[in-house]
């Protein structure tokens, strides 16, 4: 008699999602900044993530909470470490801590003191300006010296950093990444590309990005790219049609597969985005088409696990 195996599922480590709850009388996170994504998922925990990977078929052997708009970053780190706990796999946390501000240092050291299951890896400090997003009031963090006190502090501690940036700051921080090398750097959602949908401009757009881009990858290999939130950059992203199949491309010839991570930004891009599991993982599935097995579970799993230092 002949044995027949069942293939396994492909294995993810999910690099990028939120933890949060919008509800109560004083949440630790805000409807208002969350927007859309809050008011349709105004919890999102470790269950959901699970349910939601399992919904596309796929093994969720890991995964990655990025901090959430928190009002006070350590208290939603310790919250985070408690779902961290009662996990038979890896949960990761990403704080926030405002890197520019004079007690940056004093939050790192509470986050890491509390946190006793071993599952802060780094911390995000959200950067985007103009087009600006969130408590940013202005483009001087990259380059100035009360951010980078706070910045060169990471590797005291052991922490890397997840850099959200637009296209125009990505040489500015590059610079900054070249200069300190024992922080890891991971930068998040694709460096935020926003395309027009009539085209307009996008040649100038995808010039300065890509530019910014190759600045980042040739900054060392200690910094990393999610692909992620990609229908930010396009909402048909995974449209044949798409110009994002081959921005993909480039990125992962620029940064090779083993720096690159595709990455559910849930619940932002199923809540806001309306982009449900199964497109989602489709979508990054066609992005792997001709690429070898190795490759695709090096970009599923082995580059954030790398990236965020799991063993």
């Amino acid at each position: 008699l002949s044995t027949f195996k069942m293939a396994s599922k492909q294995e993810v480590f999910d690099p990028h999602f939120h933890l949060w709850d919008v509800t109560g009388e004083d949440p630790l996170h805000s409807s208002e900044i969350l927007g859309k994504a809050g008011q349709n998922a105004p919890v999102y925990m470790l269950k959901d993530l699970v349910a939601d990977t399992a919904a596309a078929d796929l093994d969720l052997v890991g995964a990655v909470h990025v901090e959430a708009y928190a009002h006070d970053g350590v208290a939603e780190a310790i919250w985070a470490y408690k779902e961290s706990s009662g996990w038979e796999k890896p949960l990761m946390v990403v704080g926030r801590a405002d890197l520019s501000s004079p007690d940056a240092v004093t939050h790192l050291q509470a986050m890491t003191e509390a946190d006793t299951h071993s599952c802060l890896r780094g911390i995000r400090h959200i950067l985007n300006h103009e087009p600006s997003w969130p408590w940013v009031e202005h483009n001087n963090h990259l380059t100035g010296s009360a951010f980078e006190t706070g910045y060169k502090a990471l590797a005291d501690y052991n922490l890397s950093f997840d850099l959200q940036i637009n296209p125009h700051q990505l040489k500015a921080a590059a610079a900054l990444a070249k200069k300190y090398p024992a922080i890891p750097v991971i930068l998040n959602h694709f460096g935020c590309l926003k395309l027009s949908q009539d085209g307009s401009g996008n040649d100038e757009r995808i010039a300065e990005w890509r530019e910014g881009m190759q600045a980042l990858a040739d900054a060392g290999n200690h910094t990393f790219v999610k692909i992620s939130m990609l229908a930010y950059c396009d909402p048909n992203w995974d449209s044949p049609d798409s110009v994002v199949h081959g921005l993909v491309q480039d990125v992962i010839a620029m940064f090779g597969a083993e720096r690159c991570m595709f990455a559910s930004n849930y619940p932002p891009d199923k809540a806001d985005f309306e982009i449900p599991p199964a497109r989602l993982w489709a979508g990054f599935a066609k992005l792997c088409e001709g690429r070898s097995a190795q490759e695709k579970d090096t970009l599923y799993v082995h580059s954030a696990k790398s990236a965020y230092r799991v063993e």
